[in-house]
């Protein structure tokens, strides 16, 4: 292996993640092996040309055998693991790969990678071919089969859930291998190292739903975990399957068993409501340090605690700066802070808890937050903070939140020794929100239309960064080529047929979706004339989000005959536009991003930047600063 420094950087990083005592494999006495999960030895895998497909259902540790898998390669073989939630796809396979290196490194891709490391050193780790949208599975599968073809010598292991086409795999001669449920015995023997684990085998037992959810392994560590800390039941199974439900990064593992859960929460609640108070997803480290002191009794344990955080997988620092490694655990860190706060003793909630959620109310961050909350509280507990509240404050959150509070168990189903029933009830709860939850977060469906001139890199970087982006929603991305067309624009009949073409592709994709996502759609130049005509032209093209980069449009261009059909709209104005200045005196186009619209509406923004030229609006930078928050929810700085 050549091994280069940021190659150096990548497998240091990678090993220090697989071996780091807060993954879901440590520390955890009587969990069933590798071996015993799927019946084949490490012996068997670890070795060249291996092909393999894992089988199971949700939650029966498919994700959990790859991390295992992971830290054997990097701890015992000498093989480099490179591990891709195929949920993040969203553009294309390399995209992924490269997104997938750069969070361990962000100086290295997957063409660098693979061409300093010998074929058989790599382990391709393939997560939930059964999670990729039906828009790119046919794709996928093409990409995964060009690297079985390639890279001949690395290992490639791909997990699924049954009724995909992975036996598109097995007759290829791929291995398949099922994961299984857990037997009455592991689940036994699994519990056997918690302290007054009779009374909790008794429970699960005697409750047949609560023992099919303890024969997936993601609940009974859960289950597990709540019991032998002793901490609020509700809220502690409600955290940590929130994060699995939605977690949509690297990997799908639990916070780490063996850091005092309670320093760890509390440190991170307080980070995450202070972020959202902030306005942003990211946190300075240096007001992050301030905050974390008010949780170590030394000074010197502040920057300890910070790497702990780090290390446990929620918080990943980016430069000088902090965030949540996904947005649905800020939230949930959020909605704990502020149950926290409900409750803190010595505070005079009646006083507190009123401007507090009066406050909070107003900010629409904090819309999935509110849901989050109502869903740690008891009953009783909601039944007191909506005391304190008042009637407005209520009926707002209730409107808000009525579908979840639909769902809340009732008290009275609370009898026996109450601990364990509470964890049943609780774990019943949360097996029934979270697939709601999960359900609610819509993919963004990103169409991208080139310009004149700039058919290539920008369109090749968003992909990847859309990828990078995945974060509680998934973007899917959708690019779209015209051709060249610099003689093409003055004819009246390539105008329409382009035009048309794109309302096709339009109408192609969305066909593929069994429920419409969001649509958003950026379009740069000319590629601003196709999108605003189709969009004049064919009453079924409708966007929740149009991004317009310097915009060939008119001036007077009339958005209130396809209001109805369009949500937010940025407009970015680039004041040394040459060619919209000759674009001025063109009939058919015109000068609206250099100019501006003539009409202002209030879903129409417009961002000026004074001293840009005509395509000066593609860096990455300002990709992830403009372009990707729009997309996400219409932020419009």
């Amino acid at each position: 292996m050549d091994e280069t420094p940021d190659l150096h950087k990548y497998v240091v990083a990678v090993g220090k993640y697989y071996s780091s005592g807060t993954r879901p494999y440590q520390n955890l006495p009587g969990y069933p092996t590798f071996e015993n999960l799927i019946g084949l030895s490490q012996d068997q895998i670890f070795q060249p040309c291996t092909r393999l497909v894992l089988l199971g259902g949700p939650g029966t540790g498919k994700t959990t055998s790859l991390d295992m898998l992971a830290y054997e390669a990097v701890k015992k073989h000498g093989i480099i693991p490179i591990f891709v939630s195929l949920r993040n796809y969203s553009s294309s396979l390399s995209d992924l790969l490269d997104a997938s290196i750069a969070r361990f490194e962000s100086n290295l891709n997957f063409d660098i990678l693979s061409t300093k490391t010998a074929p058989n050193s790599l382990l391709f780790l393939f997560d939930g071919f059964d999670e990729l949208t039906p828009l790119f599975s046919d794709k996928a599968m093409r990409e995964i089969l060009g690297i079985d073809s390639k890279y001949t010598d690395s290992i490639i292991i791909i997990t699924s859930r049954h009724g995909y086409n992975t036996h598109l795999l097995t007759t290829r001669g791929w291995q398949s291998a099922e994961i299984p449920l857990l037997t009455n015995e592991q689940i036994v023997r699994f519990l056997q190292e918690v302290p007054d684990h009779e009374r909790l085998l008794a429970s699960i037992e005697s409750d047949k739903k609560l023992m099919n959810l303890a024969r997936h392994p993601l609940f009974l560590i859960t289950i597990r975990n709540a019991h032998k800390y002793g901490v609020g039941t509700r809220q502690y199974l409600f955290s940590e399957m929130l994060r699995y439900s939605t977690w949509r990064d690297h990997t799908k593992s639990l916070i780490p068993a063996r850091i005092d859960p309670k320093t760890v929460e509390s440190a991170l609640s307080a980070l995450a409501y202070k972020m959202l108070m902030n306005g942003d997803r990211l946190i300075p480290h240096e007001e992050a340090t301030k905050i974390c002191q008010e949780f170590v009794a030394n000074k010197s344990d502040v920057e300890l605690l910070i790497n702990i955080l780090l290390d446990s997988g929620m918080l990943i620092q980016e430069h000088d700066r902090l965030r949540f490694f996904h947005l649905t655990a800020h939230e949930t860190h959020a909605a704990l802070y502020l149950k926290e706060q409900i409750h803190n003793p010595g505070v005079n909630t009646e006083i507190d808890a009123k401007p507090l959620f009066s406050t909070i109310l107003k900010k629409p961050v904090f819309r999935e937050v509110v849901r989050i909350l109502t869903a740690l509280l008891s009953t009783t507990e909601l039944s007191m903070f909506f005391d304190i509240l008042g009637s407005k404050l209520s009926d707002t959150i209730m409107e808000i939140c009525g579908d979840v509070l639909l769902d809340r168990m009732p008290t009275d189903l609370v009898i026996g020794n109450q601990e364990t029933k509470n964890i049943a009830l609780a774990a019943k709860a949360v097996d029934s929100f979270t697939s709601k939850y999960a359900s609610e977060r819509p993919d963004i469906l990103v169409f991208a239309v080139h310009g004149i001139n700039t058919r290539g890199t920008w369109k090749n970087d968003l992909g990847f960064e859309l990828t990078f982006a995945t974060d509680g929603h998934r973007f899917l991305y959708m690019p779209w080529d015209y051709g060249d067309a610099r003689l093409g624009i003055i004819d009246p009949f390539s105008r329409r047929k382009w035009v048309g073409q794109f309302h096709q592709f339009y109408n192609n994709t969305i066909s593929r979706f069994a429920v419409k996502p969001q649509i958003a759609v950026v379009a740069h130049s000319f590629g601003t004339y196709i999108v605003s005509k189709a969009l004049t032209r064919f009453p079924g093209i409708e966007f929740d989000r149009i991004l317009l980069l310097s915009a060939a449009m008119r001036r007077d261009f009339d958005w209130s005959r396809v209001s109805s059909r369009c949500g937010r709209i940025l407009s970015i104005i680039c004041g040394e536009d040459w060619p919209l200045k000759i674009a001025r005196f063109l009939p058919f186009i015109g000068s609206a991003g250099l100019d501006g619209f003539d009409k202002k509406f209030h879903f129409l923004s417009e961002r000026i930047e004074c001293l840009s030229e005509h395509s000066d609006v593609f860096g990455t930078p300002y990709m992830r600063k403009v372009w990707i928050p729009f997309f996400r929810d219409g932020t419009c700085d």
